[in-house]
């Protein structure tokens, strides 16, 4: 089981985070934000902070980024909360000065990805996320094929075919990546990719927005749990939540209210998901936990009127909740 928590659009404000991720047994959480601490004399940057009961919260990095060209990236943690990845994309504004003869030339866009641990940090060159367990990292773009590193041995795989199918919950505990190709007609195959070879997951319809959603690191269009035994997407083109069983390859519907489907996130053991979606009639957000063989949604969110609305939840390792 893992903890989940959402925050209400005042928190967000509050703290002015721009992302954050519950650890495993939802004692850690990890956030940036751009307030300076009180008493430090910093000045104004975005910083990785960390929350504890026991600490409260703590500055870890400062990181060097410009507001007009760098974005930042998905952050993502160890369940035991040892490790944390995240990455940031700068995409210049002006035209490259040595491209004299093409004054369509502009500097390429970059990605900047850390990995942040006590004994071995790690930088690269492109977007990262560690999974779970810790022992591995995927590197990716929307340039070149995603590229497995063993964070213990340092042995890289590279993926043969296809792009990480999320930025998030794309890497199972033992490194199994799960990918996606886009033939076309908007549809995508999943497949897990290993030095072993593929393994087909399954064909799914991703929706409208193609154009946006297949080119990660900027959205997910599916995610699989840490055992490797579920896979979750939304179809957006009716607005409905499914998972796959991955040793059957049964796809179930999971029940959810009407109303377009904006976040999800499927537990370690892939029994549950969960996923914002907002009504097409009323607009208001609510959160629903789903059971992924698609016995049974519950309602969570939909704060009443006057109440901050939810905008975005944060899952941790035990599942049991808290707001």
């Amino acid at each position: 089981m893992r903890f989940f928590c959402f925050l209400p659009l005042a928190f967000l404000f509050a703290l002015q985070l721009a992302a954050q991720i519950v650890t495993g047994d939802g004692s850690t959480v990890y956030f940036f934000s751009n307030l300076v601490p009180r008493g430090s004399n910093l000045a104004p940057a975005s910083r990785l902070y960390r929350y504890t009961q026991a600490k409260g919260v703590e500055l870890l990095a400062t990181l060097q980024l410009d507001g007009l060209v760098d974005r930042l990236g998905v952050l993502e943690t160890t369940a035991d909360a040892s490790v944390v990845s995240f990455w940031s994309r700068r995409s210049p504004l002006g035209p490259n000065p040595f491209c004299i003869s093409d004054p369509t030339c502009y500097y390429p866009i970059t990605f900047t990805g850390r990995i942040w641990a006590p004994d071995k940090p790690a930088i690269f060159n492109r977007a990262v996320s560690v999974n779970r367990s810790g022992r591995y990292a995927v590197l990716y773009d929307d340039k070149a094929a995603p590229e497995r590193v063993d964070l213990i041995t340092g042995e890289r795989f590279t993926a043969p075919g296809g792009i990480l199918a999320a930025p998030r919950q794309a890497v199972t505990a033992d490194g199994a990546l799960l990918l996606a190709s886009y033939p076309g007609d908007n549809k995508a195959l999943r497949f897990l990719s290993l030095p072993s070879g593929p393994k087909p997951v399954g064909t799914i319809a991703f929706g409208r927005g193609s154009s946006y959603f297949v080119t990660p690191p900027y959205q997910s269009t599916a995610q699989i749990s840490a055992n490797g035994a579920t896979v979750v997407w939304a179809n957006l083109n009716d607005n409905t939540m499914h998972a796959i069983d991955v040793a059957s390859g049964l796809d179930h519907t999971i029940p959810n209210p009407a109303g377009y489907i904006t976040q999800f996130l499927v537990s370690d053991a892939g029994n549950r998901v969960l996923f914002l979606a907002q009504g097409s009639v009323e607009k208001r957000t609510q959160m629903q936990v789903g059971r992924t063989d698609g016995s049974a949604t519950f309602t969570f969110g939909g704060a009443p009127e006057g109440e901050p609305r939810v905008t975005s939840f944060m899952l941790s390792g035990d599942r049991r909740s808290r707001r």
